[in-house]
């Protein structure tokens, strides 16, 4: 079986504080890309050998811990399965360390594919949960469009047809500088300067220009992890001013280091890739895709 696993872009991010669970609350407008990596699923009939993962594409280590394994292992928990174990192959195209989501898109590719090979024992809520168990971010990629994420990003809900059409007109431009930034670390930086939070009010506010969004209706672009990574690492500020210079929307994704700007017709783009260019270097990473509309075939 072949499925895509999409990476994701936050168009909206609000980190509210932290939880008494150790999870920070959020509230994030996300959406898929066309953009991801490629996973490949074999069932090796009869096998008695466990389930196996290699990856090309990156120098990402093959661990136990990656998330998936945590997926094969979680699905094999809620579903008898018949002796035999499953052969992985991973294409990674993500980058790592980049705030698009490609761990945990990856390990919802594993649990939407072997899903269906099962033929589908576990119905959408129970899917949510499962997914919910393993990651944060993995439950978004189980919609088919912009979701809203809320709590430590559990929640899900879709967004309105409003929001789905008018990033249909819009490609996206995605860049990585040579150097990624440890989720960890990130959220550790608010613990440590409290005012880098936004409040629940304000994250409420701007969550409301994407509820209401129509045709005529502004939307507000924005990510409070950009207070945290600007500081250490000031060339993605840099990037993103002379974006918005450009009159382009421009924002950081996730805990970066990957941002984004959102393009039309009337854009340059190889101006725009030429100007980014020549800030980060010939090592920064670029692609231009368009947003994911439609959960993704399986092969």
């Amino acid at each position: 079986m072949e499925i895509l696993a999409p990476a994701k872009i936050n168009l909206m991010l609000a980190v509210t504080g932290q939880r008494p669970d150790g999870y920070h609350d959020l509230v994030s407008v996300a959406a898929p890309l066309a953009f991801g990596d490629k996973l490949y699923l074999e069932w090796m009939k009869g096998s008695a050998e466990e389930d196996t993962l290699t990856i090309s594409g990156s120098e990402l280590a093959v661990t136990p811990d990656n998330l998936v394994f945590k997926a094969l292992r979680a699905f094999r928990e809620k579903v008898p399965l018949p002796k035999g174990s499953f052969s992985v192959k991973l294409e990674k195209q993500i980058p790592v360390g980049a705030g698009l989501g490609g761990g945990s898109s990856d390990a919802t590719a594993t649990l939407r594919a072997l899903n269906v090979w099962a033929e589908s024992p576990l119905s959408e809520s129970e899917m949510l949960a499962l997914a919910g168990s393993i990651g944060s971010d993995c439950p978004l990629f189980l919609e088919n469009g912009p979701v809203l994420m809320e709590g430590r990003g559990e929640k899900i809900t879709a967004l309105g047809e409003n929001v789905t059409a008018f990033l249909k007109k819009r490609k996206v431009l995605v860049f990585k500088p040579p150097f990624g930034i440890d989720t960890a670390w990130a959220y550790g930086q608010f613990r440590k300067n409290p005012q880098y939070y936004y409040s629940s009010e304000d994250a409420a506010c701007l969550l409301m220009s994407w509820k209401k969004k129509g045709a005529d209706k502004p939307f507000v672009c924005c990510n409070n992890f950009e207070s945290v990574a600007f500081r250490k690492y000031p060339l993605l500020g840099v990037c993103i001013k002379r974006l918005k210079e450009e009159g382009l929307t421009a924002c950081l994704s996730g805990s970066g280091s990957a941002c984004f700007c959102l393009l039309d017709g009337k854009y340059d783009e190889k101006r725009i890739v030429s100007m980014l260019k020549d800030l980060v270097g010939d090592s920064i990473f670029i692609t231009t895709t368009s947003f994911l509309h439609g959960a993704g075939q399986i092969n």
